[in-house]
């Protein structure tokens, strides 16, 4: 199950989830909180956002997308418009190939990128300035959702967002220390 690695298992499989299902379920169909599936990875990397642009590129109004692992036509096409530099992707809106970088939080463009890297930069979620000649695409906005969260973090967020949640993990999870500190004695 996802997020079990900073949750005890054991202690996990003695609640009652199929309640803390519900209220995610819940909070998915109210718009509050949308959870990235990450299905190679639990945690944020651009992976699963580059899987999501691809199969999504057209609601964000581009009419083409070319990823770097296109190696043939990612190159052939970057030949002709001259572009000097490698983002992500190379996307085609209103008839204009622009190139298009992906990063988990629009803050790590910054750290690894100058203004004339891109025209377009695709994130989770704005979480810093970005040059002025760059469009952002936040995911989260894009969705809707008041929180983007990945499937890692399930129980993360029901720890933070679910008084009930809490209450009953750290209950649990005293009592699990307690016994094996008993077991272990003085």
């Amino acid at each position: 199950m996802p997020g079990l690695n900073w949750y005890n298992e054991h202690i996990l499989e003695t609640m009652d989830l199929e309640k803390y299902s519900r209220i995610i379920s819940k909070l998915i169909e109210d718009k509050f909180v949308y959870v990235f599936p990450a299905d190679f990875y639990s945690y944020w990397v651009e992976a699963p956002l580059c899987e999501w642009l691809k199969e999504n590129f057209t609601k964000l109004g581009f009419s083409d997308i070319v990823h770097e692992d296109d190696k043939l036509n990612y190159l052939i096409l970057k030949e002709e418009m001259g572009f000097k530099l490698q983002p992500d992707f190379i996307v085609k809106k209103e008839g204009n190939w622009l190139r298009l970088e992906v990063e988990c939080w629009s803050y790590n463009f910054n750290h690894n990128h100058d203004a004339e890297y891109c025209e377009i930069m695709l994130c989770y979620d704005y979480t810093g300035d970005i040059p002025a000649n760059i469009e952002v695409i936040t995911l989260r906005e894009f969705l809707g959702y008041e929180y983007i969260i990945c499937q890692g973090e399930l129980f993360l967020f029901l720890d933070l967002y679910s008084p009930e949640f809490h209450k009953e993990y750290s209950s649990k999870s005293a009592g699990h220390l307690s016994e094996r500190l008993h077991r272990w004695g003085p």
